[in-house]
């Protein structure tokens, strides 16, 4: 997965730190911003989207959700159920008050209730046209306009996506052009590939929008990244590279719906695989991994890439040599997911064991990060010039909980750097340890040495000069639990 990799095995932070850890939980999950998230689900199709939904609920504190939206879909074609949207969130308002003591930010259940709408129960661009509005649709496109461009609304779609298609229709026909590029602008959509005929309606009639999609024949799922969340055996790719007991329902009886509340243990057994609509908001989730609106770099959700760099239609891309169970290493567009598989479920784990107490010293939570100063999970920009060091000083970063120690991992991340050819995609650092492994030198290669790579002119084309840098810290709880920091630094002289 990484080449450069340093680890090492430290306390987690001193005795003072994790006593007001403990004692003040602003330390721990407050955003200073939030995406906005408009979710679109054929839920009650099967019950991946229930699952889907459940674990989006444990991140609700990560979001500012403006809906949820019942719709159709290939598999769903004349129905929707918003009720069973109020059903999951009456039941995660159960354990919102324990949720409450492990971090802050959580919507109120009232509210979210007040946000579960639904489209037309009419299959695709059958809901999309004069007197086709659903009071999905009309909320869509009242939370585009709240919006701007530098603070999107993103529109997970779990199902079809005619509720957007009629929003989009809606604001092209009583609009001036202006008005239409405007809230287009405003829109970030990532889709579970296309459920119906109104996703490639969108991408036809509006090539500038924001759209992650996986595009392939109709329904052949095995073909898209979001099958990395779980599909390996079920679509039959990559078997032997994910570790496949972790998305099992035998793993998901003793993981999750035994934590100890009602909402785990109304968490539903899959029919096909497990949340096939989760990649859609992962790397919405404010881990320090991803970065929203820079898709190419990947994150829990996957990595996606723009057939040229004028087109804002993001498709799939491939992953860097992530080593499996097996051995090998694999560089399917699938494995820029499971390649996190460890991270994501376990991190689901830990947050649904919240939901079974108040009690915070008994359950695990996330390490705090810190890079030069800096927490949150927004990543550092540093231009640095060639045949230059860099320090990167992490020792201000702790867990939150008593007894925990941390390893911290430092690496080059080359999959953030993919140019699709060649051995090494962009010039190799060297990270050098420093005070007690948390405290590394940057060694960025010289101009010459970046020149004498042969594909170093594709890398400048294609990244403009930039290379990353990853900080993962795995802390030893039950179950462990990671947080990520990522580091661009923009080379000069490359762009």
């Amino acid at each position: 997965m990484f080449i450069s990799i340093l680890a090492v095995c430290l306390v987690s932070c001193s005795a003072l730190a994790r006593t007001q850890s403990v004692t003040n939980i602003s330390v721990l999950e407050s955003f200073t911003t939030k995406p906005r998230v408009f979710v679109l689900t054929d839920i009650a199709n099967e019950p991946d989207d229930e699952m889907s939904l459940t674990r989006f609920l444990l991140y609700a504190n990560h979001f500012s959700v403006q809906g949820i939206a019942a719709t159709t879909s290939t598999w769903l074609r004349n129905e929707t159920f918003a009720w069973q949207i109020q059903e999951k969130v009456l039941e995660w308002g159960e354990v919102r008050d324990n949720l409450t003591k492990h971090a802050e930010g959580w919507p109120e259940t009232e509210g979210l209730l007040g946000k579960v709408y639904s489209g037309l129960p009419v299959y695709g661009l059958e809901g999309v046209g004069d007197g086709k509005d659903s009071n999905a649709s009309v909320a869509l496109a009242a939370a585009v306009d709240e919006a701007n461009a530098d603070d999107p609304l993103w529109v997970p779609i779990w199902g079809g996506a005619s509720v957007l298609a009629q929003a989009l229709w809606t604001v092209s026909l009583f609009g001036s052009q202006v008005a239409a590029a405007s809230f287009v602008a405003k829109l970030r959509v990532y889709a579970i590939s296309d459920q119906d005929d109104a996703g490639p309606w969108i991408r036809s009639h509006f090539p500038d929008l924001f759209y992650i999609a996986s595009i392939h024949a109709f329904s052949l799922y095995r073909l898209a990244t979001w099958s990395g969340i779980s599909g390996e055996s079920y679509y039959d790719f990559d078997v032997g590279g994910p570790d496949s007991s972790l998305v099992s329902n035998d793993w998901l009886e003793s993981n999750i719906r035994s934590s100890g509340s009602v909402f785990a243990t109304n968490y539903p057994r899959f029919a096909y695989i497990m949340e096939g609509d989760t990649p859609s908001f992962l790397n919405l989730i404010q881990n320090g991994l991803s970065a929203r609106d820079h898709p190419n770099w990947g994150g829990w959700g996957g990595r996606y890439g723009r057939p040229t760099n004028k087109s804002n239609q993001w498709v799939d891309s491939m992953a860097w040599r992530v080593p499996g169970t097996d051995g090998r290493n694999y560089t399917s567009n699938q494995a820029t997911i499971w390649q996190w598989r460890k991270a994501y479920q376990y991190d689901f784990a830990g947050r649904m064991n919240w939901t079974a107490t108040a009690d915070f010293g008994a359950v695990n939570h996330n390490p705090r990060l810190y890079i030069n100063g800096t927490g949150g999970s927004e990543y550092p920009y540093i231009e640095v010039d060639p045949g230059t060091n860099v320090v990167l000083d992490a020792r201000e970063s702790f867990d939150p909980d008593d007894g925990d120690q941390v390893v911290y991992t430092w690496s080059q991340d080359f999959g953030a750097s993919l140019t699709g050819i060649g051995d090494n995609q962009a010039p190799v650092l060297r990270i050098e340890e420093g005070e007690g492994g948390k405290l590394v030198t940057v060694v960025v290669p010289s101009e010459d040495t970046i020149r004498n790579n042969g594909y170093w002119s594709l890398w400048r084309l294609m990244e403009g000069g930039l290379v990353h840098v990853l900080l993962e810290a795995w802390d030893d709880g039950l179950p462990p639990l990671v947080s990520y920091r990522r580091v661009v630094l923009k080379i000069r002289g490359f762009d």
